[in-house]
């Protein structure tokens, strides 16, 4: 798998709750959980797509793991009940992309080759089909 780079991609929102986005990139669409696509990234034939819901002091981070063309291939949040969450992206390594959301220390998501389950603190490694996780750091 190449390296995470950033991409533009366009987003327009579904009515409905919980809230979900409709992305475009490259003449494909994919449905992902949140509101505002706060940033996408591709890392060879997958994107990344980060998303928040834009609900003031329950904000949730949601990653979404977009493949060929249809539903998500995974995705993962991340929420705190009355937390305030502003996304900032950090730097690029490789798969891996780092990011604040809450006032914690840096998380880092990494997306891998082959199905694999890890469970730290702040770090989320992707690679299981086993669906969403949701945690704090």
């Amino acid at each position: 798998m190449t390296r995470l780079a950033p991409v533009a991609g366009e987003a327009a929102a579904l009515c409905g709750t919980p809230p979900r986005l409709r992305i475009r990139f490259g003449g494909a669409a994919w449905t992902a959980p949140g509101a505002v696509l706060e940033g996408l990234w591709q890392a060879g034939d997958v994107l990344l797509a980060a998303t928040t819901d834009d609900v003031p002091h329950e904000e949730a981070l949601h990653f979404a793991l977009l493949g060929p063309p249809g539903p998500e291939m995974e995705h993962v949040t991340l929420v705190a009940p009355y937390a305030t969450g502003t996304f900032r992206p950090g730097g690029i390594e490789g798969t891996a992309l780092w990011f604040r959301f809450f006032d914690t220390p840096p998380w880092r998501l990494e997306v891998l080759v082959r199905p694999a389950r890890t469970c730290r603190s702040s770090a989320i490694r992707w690679g299981s089909r086993g669906g969403s996780r949701s945690g704090r750091g």
